[in-house]
């Protein structure tokens, strides 16, 4: 805690969850942590399979969920 507090530890973000904080204009402090799970998954899906998921592909999906019920 005290090395994320005197700015010696870095939160690793990948291209997705930098995308997503930079569209709406979020800090990472706003975020919840399950945001980071699903972007940091998102990220991990990309580099592993290749497949080349944006944010934009986030938020569809959400919105499809959130349509639904």
């Amino acid at each position: 805690m005290i090395a994320f507090i005197e700015r010696r530890m870095r939160i690793p973000m990948g291209t997705v969850t930098r995308d997503y904080l930079r569209a709406h204009k979020l800090a990472p402090i706003q975020c919840a942590s399950n945001v980071f799970r699903i972007l940091g998954c998102v990220d991990t899906i990309n580099e592993k399979m290749g497949l080349g998921l944006t944010h934009h592909d986030v938020n569809w999906v959400y919105n499809l969920h959130h349509l639904k019920g």
